[in-house]
């Protein structure tokens, strides 16, 4: 957004609250509300910000008005959830597990959210999956379940995995193939977890995989010499997507071989994407036309 642009963006958001009669804070791209109603509510700006990015400035207060309606219902729906869910023959069937880029736990801080790391910047949290909203399994919220972490990540994955069955769509690109994970939810990229139940997204010589945002997957199993050309509009087109929006996770690009995710470095230089290989996927690269 440009200058001009955020300052409208901030406007309008002012103006909403405003009319609710409600006392708001933005700092550093996020929103802090105090509210009788739900409590002392922080808030990140990021994707809402996008959304409007990719709209006419004149329709900004359509989309924060819809957007911050449908934020207020959630948070009043969540204080009632919250009381049913200390029971967790309730509270298990909301469980699911999504994935979340690193600044997501940064933000809460560390040991408040129950995560586990994947790979690189990307981690797996525990959310409830609710008809209104995703919301993130805090902590001492879960402590009153006397359950494992372990076992409240299985059965969350479980949950997920049946409410959102994988799409997948494949595009040739010459005599390349490359995979897509879709979907208007945010469980897409959860199909990391899954690799080896899809024995078409593995090559022989493993897989590049970006997760650029919520909704989006890119998949591309190496088997032919030529593999090498593809990596580098691969990590352009996942940075391209990142910092589109809306909800970006990731723009890092990660080679998947024998089950283990493996971050792939690259940098911008004179306006095009420049890989920095990591050692194993060159000597790998090697086996295929004995040089990089």
């Amino acid at each position: 957004m440009s200058a001009k642009e955020y300052g409208l963006f901030e406007k309008e958001i002012y103006h909403y609250f405003d009319r609710r009669g409600l006392e708001i804070e933005i700092v550093d791209g996020s929103i802090s509300v105090k509210s009788e109603d739900f409590g002392d509510v922080v808030v990140g700006l990021s994707n809402l910000a996008q959304f409007c990015k990719q709209n006419k400035r004149r329709d900004y207060r359509t989309i924060i008005f819809q957007h911050f309606d449908a934020w207020i219902e959630s948070a009043q729906q969540e204080q009632a959830f919250n009381q049913r869910a200390r029971d967790f023959e309730y509270a298990k069937q909301y469980l699911a597990v999504r994935i979340y880029p690193e600044a997501h736990l940064s933000q809460v801080g560390e040991g408040v959210l129950i995560s586990e790391w994947v790979a690189g910047d990307l981690y797996k949290l525990l959310v409830f999956d609710l008809p209104q909203a995703i919301k993130s399994v805090h902590a001492d919220q879960a402590a009153q379940w006397g359950i494992s972490h372990e076992e409240l990540m299985k059965i969350g994955m479980s949950n997920a995995q049946k409410q959102y069955p994988q799409v997948l769509a494949m595009q040739s690109y010459g005599e390349h193939k490359i995979w897509f994970a879709q979907g208007e939810h945010f469980f897409s990229p959860n199909i990391i977890l899954h690799m080896e139940q899809h024995p078409d997204l593995i090559g022989s010589k493993g897989t590049i995989v970006g997760v650029p945002t919520r909704q989006t997957v890119l998949m591309y199993p190496m088997e032919s010499e030529s593999a090498k050309d593809l990596i580098s509009l691969l990590a352009e087109t996942v940075l391209e997507m990142y910092q589109e929006g809306p909800g970006s996770i990731s723009h890092q690009l990660f080679w998947y071989y024998q089950g283990i995710f493996r971050p792939l470095p690259y940098g911008i230089q004179d306006d095009q994407v420049k890989m920095v290989a990591s050692n194993a996927l060159v000597e790998m690269l090697m086996t295929i036309d004995g040089n990089w």
